[in-house]
């Protein structure tokens, strides 16, 4: 099992954590998020990931939150592995 925590440093823009599991044909699953994390505070998702490809990734799309961009497509992402 694996603990993350994410704090919301912004100021201003609300995000999440998700937790995206790597498929076999590029595709994602998502495997458990924090939700909306308002300006400065956090949250924390306990999983229990099998070895594989994964991502850290912020959801929030276009006009969700307030948001004027997608925050995925403004690199909020990150590619881990579990062994």
């Amino acid at each position: 099992k694996i603990r993350f925590i994410a704090t919301n440093v912004s100021k201003d823009q609300v995000h999440e954590l998700a937790v995206l599991k790597t498929k076999d044909d590029g595709t994602f699953d998502n495997i458990g998020e924090i939700e909306d994390i308002d300006p400065e505070p956090g949250g924390s998702v306990v999983l229990d990931l099998k070895p594989g490809t994964y991502q850290l990734a912020c959801l929030i799309a276009i006009g969700e939150a307030g948001s004027t961009v997608d925050h995925y497509q403004q690199g909020m992402h990150s590619v881990f592995t579990v062994r």
